[in-house]
Formats: structure tokens, sequence, C-alpha cells
């Protein structure tokens, strides 16, 4: 009976499926050997896949055939060499022993095996084995040729978004900026190190402009410092980074920069004490390891308590507490803002006050109501009584309920009224606290106290002789005090945001803070919303704080 043979071609690259000479020289021999052998021919399957495992498409396609069909004569599959058919000697036989239970012989026409002898299964392993080994030779010597590289400053594979794959005549790679790529990555850095914008803001900007990759993509591309002219190396489980021999698109100190704002995180809320001495506790973090520090008292030979702000680690810094609380209030009496700013927050005063005397007008006005609306009780009472409509025992206890409501609304009414005239007399007396916000500290709690440092260092302070400057507070703190240019109307302005989305709870707060960064923002366009929203809570509560106006309901 004739054979009947299926010829499974197989390449591993995509340059010789281009050329196609391996193919065509696999196809003529094995077209040749079954003439000679009178065989029939009833597939030419064609691979253009790695034979490191059998997850090739044309091949399950061909495995799913033989699977399914039952032959009635004998089936052979040819194959060139046994490094065509696997190159893992594992899979190789167990899918040998699988196509043998389907009644398919595998035959390689240049490496024959006559497998009916029991020695020449030494044969069949060695020549499974020789193409698995071979494989793991060529990665490794590929492997040793991209660390070589890498180590050499090369970029080695994809070019990241913002280059492009260049070979020049001598046939050397190198990656190139694409420049529209390149600014939009400019772009993102330049954001990203104001350190008020999130990720995910600086991410939806850049789309608009162009960027066409995930938000894990753009995450990669930012913590990648071969931005800035540098390449990661890897080894032994720790990554370094050497220079690399492309061009940089942004400043390593831009780099740096965005990195540490990337990495850095709010100090988290503690309940901590309202412990005058230490208001600053858990919010100081150490020099050495960078924890955050706390503080307690150490009693000398006699007997006087002195405190500190120390490490909890191994590092044992610590620093005297009046040492640190007389350099913040040094650094709180020298802020004084520009005049553009300072005039933004006496509007934002008068608007609190303003706000609270209504409040108290409308307070005492009601009171007065329904002190009105009793009396008017009291006196149907009195007729139902001299009408005998009503019992003299019930008089009294609807009387004398009545009269207690009457005493307590005019309490309320009083207390409003006081209240209006402590609002009025602030409005005579107030001290901006914009401006005098070293005095104010000294008078206020801890919790004040902490508050304020707070919106100055929102991710804690590495306390040292130079932490309590203007380098160091937040940027949207450092407009206010620093020395800015007067505001100019830029002729590209670009759509107004919506203001109304930005805020949500207390809805007292809302339209003080609405107004305020509608002012500045309109008066300002490279303020950005974020910015202005930093700067209108940071006015509000520092109002409020000044004018004591905080237990008010």
């Amino acid at each position: 009976m004739k054979a009947v043979a299926d010829l499974y071609i197989r390449v591993s690259t995509e340059e010789q499926k281009m050329t196609g000479f391996s193919q065509r020289y696999q196809e003529e021999i094995l077209k040749v050997y079954c003439s000679i052998h009178s065989i029939s021919i009833e597939h030419i399957v064609l691979e253009d896949y790695s034979a490191k495992s059998f997850n090739r498409p044309a091949w399950r396609e061909l495995f799913a055939a033989y699977r399914d069909h039952k032959w009635d004569i004998p089936r052979l599959l040819l194959v060139t060499k046994w490094d065509r058919f696997s190159r893992n000697t594992t899979d190789a036989y167990e899918m040998l022993r699988k196509l043998t239970k389907f009644g398919v012989e595998v035959r390689a026409i240049e490496q024959p095996v006559d497998m009916s002898i029991p020695e020449n299964k030494m044969m069949l392993a060695f020549f499974l084995a020789v193409p698995e080994v071979e494989n793991a030779r060529r990665s490794l010597e590929i492997q040793k040729g991209r660390n070589r590289g890498i180590t050499e400053g090369k970029w080695m594979g994809l070019a990241p978004y913002g280059y492009e794959n260049k070979m020049d005549i001598n046939g050397v790679k190198s990656i190139e900026p694409i420049e529209m790529q390149a600014r939009i990555m400019r772009l993102a850095f330049q954001e990203l190190s104001g350190g008020l914008r999130t990720v995910k803001d600086v991410f939806i900007m850049v789309v608009e402009y162009g960027f066409d990759k995930s938000i894990n993509c753009f995450w990669n591309a930012i913590r990648n410092p071969v931005y800035c002219g540098k390449i990661p190396v890897r080894r032994e489980g720790k990554v370094s980074v050497v220079q690399g021999q492309h061009q940089a698109i942004i400043p390593e100190t831009l780099f740096l920069k965005v990195q540490g704002i990337l990495g850095r995180k709010k100090v988290a809320a503690r309940n901590i004490r309202n412990d005058d001495m230490m208001p600053l506790r858990g919010l100081l973090l150490c020099p050495v390891c960078q924890r955050v520090m706390t503080g307690s008292g150490s009693t000398g030979k006699r007997k006087t308590v002195y405190h500190y702000y120390h490490c909890r680690s191994r590092c044992h810094v610590r620093f005297r507490v009046q040492d640190v609380h007389e350099q913040f209030e040094l650094f709180l009496q020298r802020l004084y803002p520009n005049i553009y700013f300072e005039q933004y927050y006496l509007q934002v005063e008068q608007k609190w006050l303003d706000h609270f005397a209504e409040q108290r007008l409308h307070a005492h006005a009601n009171a007065l109501r329904k002190v009105e609306v009793f009396k008017q009780r009291l006196s149907r009472l009195n007729r139902l009584l001299l009408d005998g409509a009503i019992e003299p025992v019930h008089y009294k206890e609807l009387r004398y309920d009545c009269s207690a409501q009457i005493e307590i609304l005019q309490d309320a009414a009083k207390l409003a009224q006081a209240n209006l005239e402590e609002v009025t007399l602030l409005r005579k007396h107030r001290l901006s606290g914009i401006t005098q916000l070293g005095k104010l500290y000294s008078t206020w709690g801890p919790r004040q106290k902490r508050e304020l440092v707070s919106y100055f260092f929102p991710f804690g302070i590495i306390y040292s002789a130079s932490c309590f400057t203007l380098n160091n507070i937040t940027e949207c703190l450092r407009i206010i005090f620093e020395e800015y240019t007067p505001p100019f109307k830029d002729s590209n302005e670009q759509e107004a945001e919506n203001y109304d989305n930005l805020f949500g709870g207390d809805s007292k707060n809302n339209t003080i803070l609405r107004e305020l960064i509608r002012e500045i923002i309109d008066a300002d366009r490279r303020i950005t919303v974020k910015q202005a929203r930093e700067i209108a809570k940071f006015f509000s509560r520092l109002a409020e704080l000044t004018l004591s106006l905080e237990n008010v309901p």
C-alpha cells in the first residue's frame, strides 16, 4: 500500500520567510525524497514560527487534523531535520508519543533514525538535544551582546516613545528623537515638575496633543531615564544608570525633580495629642532615613525636662524642639506676599465677614420672629381661659411651656446680637493673616499650627539648617510669596474651566472659593486651575483661623 505524507516546512525568522530560500530548499528536497520512495504527498504545511514550543498556528491546525481523523493507510510527517520539528527535547518526546498514538510517524530525511533498533534512540536524543543546546547558546551570546551594548550606553531594543530606531551605513544601530513626540514628552515633564498636576491630569493633557499610548506606557515613560540621556542597567537585582550615546530630550535636573515628586507621599494624618510643646511631631522627616520623626521629653540631671524631635530608627537623629520652633517662626516672620495676592486675601476675609454677618443677622431675626409666634400663642391661651374652653390646670402647663420657650429664644436673640457686634468689631480691628503669619502662629493652638505647617509642607519636612525656605514649600504658596510678574492677558486664551464641579462637600465654602478661583484665573491665564484652587483653599482657611470663626455654626 502506497504511503501518504505531509510535508512540514518551517522557518524561524521573518528574513527567511521573505527571501524564501530556506522554504524552497526544504520543499524541493522533501518532494525529491517522496518521488524516490513512491510516497504520495497530501499536504504541504508552511510555518514561520519559532520551534521553542508547539504553540504554532500552522502546527495547531495540522495536529487537530491528525487528532480528528483515523487513517486507513500509513501516515508520514516529513521534515528535513529534527530542528525543523522541535527545538525543545521534552516537548518533542511528548509530541512524538501523541503522534504515534494517532498513527503518524515523523521522519527527518537528512537525519534518519530507524526506531526499530533500540540503540538508535540514542541518536534521536542527540538530534533533538543539539537544537535546544544551540538555542540556549545563541540566547546566551545575544544576552551578553545586549548587556555589553547597554554598558556602553546603547539603547537595545525597540525605541521608546519620542525616539526612533536608526542604523548608519556601517550597520551601527542607535535611537534618535522624533521632534513632535519629543515636544510632547518635554511638555509632560515640565507639567509634572510643578508638583501640582497629577499624572492622570498630565496624561489627559498630552493625549490631546497627540500621545497615543496607554496610561501605563505613560507611567513607564516618565520614569525612564532614557529621556535625560541615561541608560538603565540591571545587575544582580540592582538598577543603575550609565551615560547613553543618544541625544537627551530633557535635562537631567528636570528628570530628577520629577522623580522626586513622583516618589513623595503626603504625610499621613496621625492621632497625636494636642501637645503644645511639640506641634510639629509627625510632620518632620529624618534627614538620614527620611522616616517620620516623633517627639518626647527627656529629664536631665536637675529634673528639668528637655523636649526633642527624634527619629525612631537606629540613626538616633534628634533636634531640640526650641531650635526647630524658633527657625520655623523666623521663617514665617520673613514671609510677605506680593501686593497682587494680598489684595485677593483681603477680599476673602471681607467675604467671610459678610457671610457670617449675614448668617448671624438672620439668626437674630429668626429668633425674634419665633418669640413673636410664642407670644401670640400665649395670648390665645389667655382668651381660651377667659372663655372657659380650657381647664386652669392645662392652662398653667401650656403657659409655662410658652414662657420657657420665649426666654430661650430671647437669650438666643441676645447671643446673635452679640455675635453680630463681634463681627462688626472685627471689621474695624481685624489683623491681616497673610501679612502676620508669625504673630498669628504664636497665638494658635497645636492643631491650628499643624494645619498651617501642612499647607506649606504637605509631604513633610526633611529637617536641616535650610529646610524652612521658599524653595521647599509647595508650588502654589511659592507663587504667593515669591516675586511675581504683574498679570497679563494671553492672546490665545483657553476655554474657561467648569468651576462648579471642582468642589464637593461643605457648600458654604464653595461660593467663596469659586469666585476667588474665577478672579485669579481671569486675571492671569498662566496660573492653572489646580494652582488657583490650592491658593483659594489656603486663603479661605487662613481667613477662618485669623477671624477666629472656626466654631461658628
